[in-house]
């Protein structure tokens, strides 16, 4: 659930501008980070608007929300607690909600808006981890940016991400919905053509929709591509250890040269993928950056993920 989209969907009258609280993402174990996930699950009320009840947004279901303090509202029920009601529009559902004095208890966020922290001279010769990935993406996002994020460790680590200025963020409901960003970005640029698309998407996924590149190129569009290169279905080697995770490793360097059109540039430091976004947002052609990133290294996020479900599953270390 993205608290922030809660908020935009009620009119600025609803709730005073004091009390507008934009605290991140929650997911569950895939919460942008813990704060947010305490908050919400120890609200006492927790209303969900337009909200997907599924494997992507409930964190692979680790979310731990009390339906006796939850509304669920969509455009095709409403849910209170464990009672459901059927004949409410959403928009008399909405305009009602609108008008209604909420008290909402102040909070204190003790992460407030933390404005991402430049690259030092001396880190730009760090070898990348998928943590620094995000932080230095952040540092060239504005208005004019779509972060457009693909199943797994792209959108656990993406939603940690914190930019100085607004940003826009679309990415899949279902994990089964591998190979949505690449196509995805097509859509963003030829419906908010004001949008430059931010490709996240691992070598995995990649490898599923990846050639949508040449559509990218016959029309004429200008995403950047970022694979995140880790070797193979990094998520599920957290999960559950197999032969299926092995993928073929492509030559990611030469796409552009299949398709005919477009840039390709490897960056396996910090400074390096700061000087090949930074090329790219001057750029009007499109951009794949393929970033090296350690086997075995995952964002926070994921790590919390791998950890509750090997709990819940009753794993012990190793046996995966």
């Amino acid at each position: 659930m993205n608290i922030p989209i809660a908020a935009d969907l009620l009119s600025k009258s609803a709730i005073p501008e004091n009390h507008r609280l934009y605290i991140g993402v929650y997911g569950g174990a895939m919460s942008s980070d813990e704060h947010v996930r305490k908050y919400v699950e120890s609200a006492d009320l927790v209303l969900m608007l337009v909200t997907f009840i599924t494997d992507m947004s409930m964190g692979f279901y680790t979310a731990k929300l009390d339906r006796r303090r939850t509304v669920l509202a969509t455009t095709e029920r409403v849910s209170v607690q464990y009672h459901r009601y059927e004949s409410i529009p959403f928009r008399d559902f909405l305009a009602a909600l609108a008008s209604a004095k909420i008290p909402l208890k102040q909070f204190n966020h003790p992460n407030p808006h933390v404005v991402p922290i430049p690259l030092t001279k001396i880190e730009r010769r760090d070898r990348l981890a998928m943590a620094d990935v995000f932080r230095i993406v952040s540092l060239h996002l504005d208005e004019r940016c779509c972060v457009v994020a693909d199943v797994g460790d792209a959108i656990f680590g993406a939603v940690g991400i914190r930019s100085a200025r607004q940003a826009q963020f679309i990415a899949p409901a279902y994990y089964m919905s591998m190979g949505f960003a690449v196509p995805a970005s097509i859509g963003v640029a030829m419906a908010a053509k004001r949008l430059r698309p931010y490709v996240l998407v691992g070598d995995g996924a990649f490898q599923m929709t990846g050639v949508e590149i040449s559509t990218i190129v016959r029309l004429g569009l200008n995403p950047i591509v970022l694979i995140l290169n880790n070797d193979g279905y990094g998520t599920m080697r957290k999960i559950s250890k197999g032969c299926f995770n092995v993928i073929t490793r492509w030559n990611y360097g030469k796409i552009c040269e299949l398709v005919s059109g477009g840039k390709t540039v490897t960056a396996s430091t910090k400074g390096e993928l700061d000087r090949a976004l930074s090329r790219a947002r001057n750029a009007r052609e499109v951009h794949v950056i393929e970033i090296k990133i350690p086997r075995n290294d995952v964002s926070v996020q994921l790590a919390r993920i791998a950890r509750e479900v090997a709990r819940v599953r009753g794993w012990k270390k190793g046996s995966a």
